[in-house]
């Protein structure tokens, strides 16, 4: 069966689907299932047996299981609930829940995304279709939503609001289509109608980086892109990012 289905491939889904469920009690048990699990709650809720405890799952939840584990969940009657089940193997599984802050955990409130729901839909439709190349779309599309996932769970600690989130990504958006220009924090903290001190800090919750470190690294990539793409000058392309001291230029992209 399905289920019980390895692999050798970096991470590949075995089963996945959106479910409706309200009216009838949906019991599931499995013994030491060989793939992953990872059940998103759109709306309503399930209850999961971990360790001999019943856990509520809600609405903008995730619960996990691991592989050779014993999984039992069941879903009240009495509760309109809307659900995606991903089953999913491979030699990268670890690596990416580990990546995203989610390895190890059993339940993680990550909100409810349409985002990521959309990606989800599309991943369902892939896997059912059978199209050229679905196994590695499917992947691909199931990555893009736990990311998703994860990033709203990054925002919600640093208590980053969505149109928090839109204004940095605007900033960011800037910074790449205006390397050339060496503004300072104030500028682009006022882009965002934020405190110096602020927006560095939802800034580097977003990129990983401070807007320094973020600024250099798209000037630097975009010199090295023009030094091995374009024909100019070094010291052409130093002016275009911005930096007018050739020693500095240099020690910048080495």
């Amino acid at each position: 069966m399905a289920f019980i289905k390895t692999s050798d491939k970096f991470l590949e889904i075995n089963s996945c689907d959106l479910q409706h469920l309200y009216g009838s009690r949906s019991q599931y048990k499995y013994d030491n299932r060989l793939d992953y699990g990872i059940h998103y709650i759109l709306k309503g809720s399930c209850t999961i047996e971990d360790k001999g405890e019943r856990i509520l799952v809600e609405a903008g939840e995730i619960y996990i299981y691991y592989p050779d584990e014993d999984q039992f969940y069941f879903y009240s009657e009495h509760v309109e609930t809307e659900v995606f089940y991903i089953n999913f193997v491979g030699t990268g599984c670890e690596a990416v829940l580990r990546e995203l802050g989610f390895f190890g955990k059993r339940v993680v409130k990550v909100g409810v995304s349409e985002r990521a729901k959309d990606l989800l839909i599309e991943m369902v439709h892939e896997y059912y279709a059978k199209r050229p190349m679905w196994g590695i779309n499917c992947a691909s599309l199931f990555c893009q939503a736990l990311a998703t996932l994860a990033r709203n769970v990054i925002q919600e600690e640093n208590n980053i609001t969505a149109p928090l989130h839109s204004s940095v990504d605007g900033v960011i958006r800037y910074m790449h289509t205006h390397y050339g220009e060496n503004n300072s924090l104030e500028f682009y903290a006022n882009m965002c109608h934020l405190s110096v001190g602020r927006f560095s800090h939802i800034f580097k919750a977003t990129t990983g980086m401070s807007p320094k470190q973020y600024m250099t690294k798209v000037k630097v990539d975009s010199a090295v892109y023009m030094l091995k793409n374009r024909p100019f000058s070094i010291a052409k392309i130093a002016e275009m990012i911005g930096v007018f001291d050739p020693n500095y230029f240099c020690r910048l992209i080495k």
